[in-house]
């Protein structure tokens, strides 16, 4: 409560055993100067409620917020990567992102559109560069297996059920 600023030099480590640790007012934890912040939740994980901001603010309407700053990368770009590895329990299914919504109508009014995934076509400035091909979604290519991993198909799509609409041209390789 005197406003002293704690510092540990040195390869020195806090170990807090307050809980909840609260900061009265807004907070900054300075990682400058190259150094990682880990936060370990051992086996209980790491929660954090009320949405978060990485390099900005949340905000109410969004749970979560990847402000990705202007930069220019040393190789290939990925503002967000998941890379999970992951030995499943026989029965179990496998997803590395799994999107499971609801919500509620408004009491009155029309809503142009509820979906689990939207994707913003991306906006490319031209430089001094070229690119060959762009895409607001590009899949690789069908999952891999090894020996008799899967019995059934291997999709880079798999639409389950339900009626799919294309509102622009479906351009198949033969160009069709």
């Amino acid at each position: 409560g005197d406003g002293t600023d704690l510092t540990i030099t040195s390869g020195g480590a806090v170990s807090i055993a307050a809980s909840p640790l609260s900061f009265s007012g807004a907070a900054t934890i300075d990682t400058s100067g190259n150094n990682l912040l880990t936060l370990d939740g051992g086996t209980a994980g790491v929660r954090i409620d009320n949405g978060i901001g990485i390099s900005s603010s949340p905000d109410p309407s969004n749970s979560l917020i990847l402000g990705v700053a202007t930069m220019t990368p040393s190789g290939n770009l990925k503002a967000c990567e998941l890379i999970p590895t992951a030995t499943l329990n026989a029965g179990d299914v496998g997803y590395v992102m799994a999107l499971d919504a609801a919500f509620t109508e408004a009491g009155s009014g029309t809503h142009a559109l509820m979906a689990g995934l939207a994707i913003e076509s991306i906006a490319i400035t031209d430089g001094a560069g070229a690119t060959t091909n762009a895409a607001s979604l590009y899949i690789a290519g069908a999952p891999t297996k090894a020996g008799t991993a899967v019995t059934g198909g291997l999709y880079s799509i798999f639409v389950d059920g339900g009626d799919c609409r294309f509102d622009g041209d479906l351009i198949m390789a033969d160009g069709k």
